[in-house]
């Protein structure tokens, strides 16, 4: 069985996560406990490992709803903790191959709404699939 991703499975799985994302970014408590300035925020390196991830095990850390730990299952690289990267103003995820196929690393962020997110291809997994329609603004 091949395990090459369909474009449409891909710009599914690409719509889910910026869904994910706004959903995390609006349906925060807003107590600001994770500060622009903190360190694990500003460099995402505890984003990658899930050490500082939305589990429950952090402190002050939130449960991932069951309907986003759910639809989130069968995602690549998912382990069933959200990245959290609140109070910072620009994430940054990368996008691309692996041994388990194309993916997104972290695969589930929170953010604060207004926070931009970049999207990052890191060369691997093949050409690059997503692509602006005809006559479109980008």
């Amino acid at each position: 069985m091949s395990h090459e991703l369909s474009r449409r499975r891909y710009v599914v799985g690409a719509g889910a996560t910026i869904a994910l994302g706004a959903l995390a970014g609006c349906a925060g408590n807003g107590d600001g406990d994770d500060a622009a300035g903190s360190d694990d925020a500003a460099n995402g390196d505890d984003a990658v490992n899930g050490d500082d991830a939305v589990n429950g095990d952090d402190a002050g850390g939130e449960e991932v709803p069951a309907e986003i730990d759910d639809y989130l299952a069968d995602a690549r690289l998912y382990d069933g903790t959200v990245a959290d990267h609140t109070g910072t103003g620009e994430v940054t995820v990368a996008v691309g191959g692996g041994p388990d196929g194309l993916a997104f690393d972290p695969p589930a962020i929170r953010v604060d709404a207004g926070t931009t997110v970049v999207w990052e291809w890191t060369g691997a997994g093949g050409a690059h699939n997503v692509e602006s329609d005809d006559g479109s603004a980008t």
